[in-house]
This record gives C-alpha cells, sequence and structure tokens, in this order.
C-alpha cells in the first residue's frame, strides 16, 4: 500500500509485482486463493490513482506461471483496469512453458491473453530474451535474438495488439 501511494502522489502508471509462492501453502490452489484475499485487501484499502500490476513467474513455486490462471485471478478480483492491470514478461512466460521462440509468437500470445480475459489489461512488457528452453523454469535473461525466443520477440514487438505498449528490455552487463 505504500508503494502504490507514492507512485499516486508521483503520477507513475502502477507498481509492478509478483504474487508470491505456493511454497508453505497446502497447495497451489491454496496459495492462489490466498493471494487473491491479499490483493483484494490491497485494492480495497489503495488510494485513487494507484494501479496493481501483475507480473507473471516461471520460477519453482512460483504462483501464476500460466495465462489461464492470471486470467482467473484477474477476474475473481473484478477490480477495474485502472486499478488492476498485467505486465508481461517474455523471458518469465517462454521459461514457464508457453513457447515464444516462433514467427507466429506475438499471434499466439495476443490469442492467449485475450482466451484468459486480460488482454486489454496488458499494459507494458518485459521484453527479454531467454537462456534456457520453452519450458525450462529458469529466469535467465539473453540478450534480444541471442536465446530461444529470438525471433519471436520481434513477432511480438510487430503484433497490433502489442504495438503501442511500452517495451522495457533488462539485459545484464556481465
Amino acid at each position: 500500500l505504500g508503494d502504490l501511494a507514492l507512485a499516486a502522489r508521483l503520477g507513475l502508471a502502477g507498481v509492478c509485482f509478483h504474487l508470491g509462492y505456493a511454497k508453505g501453502h497446502g497447495s497451489e490452489a491454496e496459495a492462489i486463493d490466498a493471494a487473491a484475499r491479499k490483493l483484494g485487501q490491497v485494492l480495497a484499502e489503495m488510494p485513487a490513482g494507484g494501479c496493481a500490476v501483475i507480473e507473471n513467474s516461471c520460477e519453482g513455486s512460483e504462483i501464476v506461471q500460466d495465462l489461464a490462471q492470471l486470467g482467473a485471478l484477474v477476474r475473481s478480483l473484478a477490480a477495474p483496469r485502472e486499478q488492476l492491470a498485467v505486465l508481461i514478461d517474455t523471458c518469465h512466460l517462454h521459461a514457464a512453458g508457453f513457447d515464444l521462440g516462433t514467427a507466429d509468437a506475438g499471434e499466439r500470445l495476443a490469442g492467449a491473453l485475450d482466451a484468459a480475459g486480460v488482454l486489454d489489461r496488458v499494459i507494458a512488457f518485459h521484453l527479454n530474451d531467454c537462456e534456457g528452453p520453452a519450458g525450462c523454469k529458469r529466469d535467465r535473461h539473453a540478450a534480444p535474438g541471442e536465446g530461444s525466443i529470438g525471433a519471436g520477440l520481434r513477432s511480438i514487438v510487430r503484433h497490433p495488439a502489442f504495438a503501442e505498449l511500452p517495451l522495457i528490455l533488462e539485459v545484464s552487463l556481465a
């Protein structure tokens, strides 16, 4: 709530975060339910002008690794887009098992986001390539064009559904 209040005061687009882990819960479903309850409380107390931005994940017991799960969570909260949005990290999505390393990646991604009911909530991308293959479950970024997503990144950038969205590169200088 503190971060959301600061972002609202500064006029920022929102606060991006991961929802957490299933570890410590009886099941992944219980973890998602707990995250939805907590996020619902945050949304209810969030200051005017705040926007919570969920980022997808890919490693270990992190929750919201697939788009259907993300969509179900967002729909369960029934918050307006201005208060609850989505940021897609391409490395995370690819590593979680959604293969973005194809020439039609943009079209398939737009279709999957639409089917999950969150296409209109995507406000930005972390446009990262992935060191490992699709489904590797490892968040290891590669320089754009040097990983297993490769040309799929161009397909995403060029897709009309994503053409106007901010694209943030997360690269390592090492």
